[in-house]
């Protein structure tokens, strides 16, 4: 618990500057290291700053001290989450005088209506519908659109903030916890014992393989056929013996002198 002495003693410069940096993103460790504190250890210092009284009072002076100073606190911000998931699309269309090229214009119970044709007829829709407006500009067209709030993603958040899912895991107490394994373990052995039961009376029911008493004696029995023999490996043909299909050629005797050609002409007469 809190004393009154620990919350209201001084902080260090470190510790003051850690309080400011902290409130910028609400991340320790970034403070920490922005406050100072070695980068190594500033993880381990962050979180033990927080568990100090007098730097947590001081935290919680500055968040209340900003909410007042901004005017922004949890009710503004459902306020705003609400109007933007329950702005109505039919507020957007414009009550008004249509001109000559007004071609989209209609004429419904006497009003004439029409949709937005630029950023000047944005002021004249309700409140609620301008805080659901997050942009707008010109398509490829040149016709004036709007940027709307996601509704559905508004509706999300509206109802995690009423804890309309139930996304969170319920774990039993002790007591509960072991009443339900005590509970499991006793239908284990019941389906046990039951499946034992079972397998006995299929035992029972199942033909004997006892000798009928009607049945001849085993000497009267003819005996039992011999196991059949192996079979004999046969070995392999020998190999034929190789034929070449063509003879050798008979050899052929080489000339030992050589013949000088003798020629029929005269080169003379050439």
């Amino acid at each position: 618990m809190m004393t009154v002495d620990a919350a209201m003693s001084p902080l260090t410069p470190k510790q003051s500057r850690f309080v400011e940096e902290y409130l910028l993103d609400m991340n320790a460790t970034q403070a920490a290291i922005r406050a100072g504190y070695s980068q190594r250890t500033a993880k381990e210092q962050g979180a033990q700053l927080l568990t100090k009284p007098a730097v947590m009072a001081a935290v919680d002076a500055a968040k209340i001290d900003r909410s007042e100073r901004t005017k922004i606190d949890a009710d503004r911000v459902l306020q705003e989450i609400a109007v933007m998931a329950f702005y109505d699309p039919a507020d957007l269309m414009i009550d008004g005088e249509a001109g000559e090229d007004d071609r989209e214009a209609a004429v419904i119970d006497g009003r004439v209506i029409y949709g937005l044709r630029g950023p000047a007829d944005i002021k004249r829709l309700p409140e609620s519908v301008r805080r659901a407006i997050v942009g707008w500009g010109w398509d490829r067209n040149e016709n004036f659109t709007l940027k709307l709030a996601d509704k559905s993603k508004a509706l999300d958040q509206l109802a995690r903030h009423l804890s309309l899912y139930n996304d969170k895991v319920e774990i039993d107490t002790p007591v509960g916890w072991a009443d339900r394994v005590a509970r499991a373990c006793e239908i284990a052995q019941r389906d046990a014992l039951e499946q034992s039961r079972a397998a006995r009376a299929a035992a029972a029911s199942a033909p004997s393989l006892e000798r009928h008493p009607g049945a001849p004696p085993a000497e009267c029995t003819a005996p039992a056929a011999p196991p059949p023999a192996p079979p004999v490996p046969v070995a392999p043909p020998p190999p034929k013996p190789y034929r070449p299909i063509m003879p050798d050629p008979a050899p052929v005797s080489w000339p030992t002198t050589i013949a000088h050609a003798t020629t029929d002409y005269d080169p003379n007469d050439i």
